[in-house]
């Protein structure tokens, strides 16, 4: 596969993310990110996009050391690895990764948001529930707090991630498929609140597909298929001959022919 020519975006904002030759693969010694190199300059909201099995899962695991990573020293977040600011990170996995089952309400998820900040065992007090409250209002969900999670529809259980996630009020959010699966309403209130924390000076890297939401939605895209293949600002990435390569299809054709 062809290699597109990879524009500096953002040159002169100081870099949320810098992977320098990053590899992170599975336990079986399988790797699937290889020697990644990408810098996601502050206060940027940015897609990460490719074929379904190109990695981009196991990129945003890896880097947060949940899968094996094999070039642990290769990724720096705002300049330091990970344990010294991990509090200034926060993730949010896909959605089929959660127990739904388990009983918790709407409001007790996005509080388990804080538990790094409060303490596991400690009592929840009135200002992170009102923090909590606070989050589930921005997606729209804050009438549904005391809701059981498996009496939410998929789409209301999205919010409910998100919220947790911005509930922590990090600087850098790292985000699986955000927008999977969810109605167009939805949709909109995770990209405006999205949007706002961007607008605060925070940095989004969120995995999707939709192409015409990246467009609209995001500032930034990265093409990645095992590694970065294109990143810049996402009228100068996402065109056909770019997205073709991306995806494979180029090398298919030619083949066929």
């Amino acid at each position: 596969m062809a290699v597109i020519a990879t524009p500096q975006p953002h040159a002169g904002r100081s870099a949320a993310l810098e992977l320098d030759g990053f590899d992170a693969g599975y336990s079986t010694g399988e790797i699937r990110a290889r020697g990644v190199v990408l810098r996601i300059g502050r206060g940027t909201m940015t897609a990460l996009i490719g074929p379904n099995g190109a990695g981009k899962s196991t990129l945003l695991k890896g880097m947060l050391g949940l899968t094996p990573v094999h070039t642990p020293d290769a990724v720096r977040f705002f300049g330091e690895p990970l344990d010294a600011a991990r509090q200034r990170v926060a993730y949010l996995p896909q959605r089929s990764e959660i127990d739904w089952d388990f009983p918790l309400s709407a409001l007790d998820v996005v509080l388990m948001g804080l538990y790094a900040e409060i303490g596991l065992f400690r009592r929840i007090h009135r200002a992170a529930r009102a923090r909590a409250l606070d989050a589930l209002a921005l997606v729209g969900m804050k009438e549904l707090a005391s809701r059981p999670i498996a009496a939410l529809s998929g789409g209301q259980r999205q919010r409910v991630l998100v919220a947790r996630a911005l509930v922590q009020r990090a600087e850098l959010l790292l985000l699986d498929e955000p927008f999977a699966n969810v109605d167009a309403p939805t949709e909109r209130a995770i990209a405006d609140a999205l949007r706002r924390r961007c607008d605060e000076g925070a940095t989004v890297l969120a995995v999707h597909h939709d192409l015409g939401t990246v467009r609209a939605r995001f500032d930034d895209a990265v093409l990645f298929n095992t590694t970065v293949l294109a990143h810049g600002p996402v009228q100068d990435t996402i065109d056909e001959i770019s997205i073709a390569r991306a995806y494979g299809f180029v090398a298919e054709a030619e083949g066929a022919g």
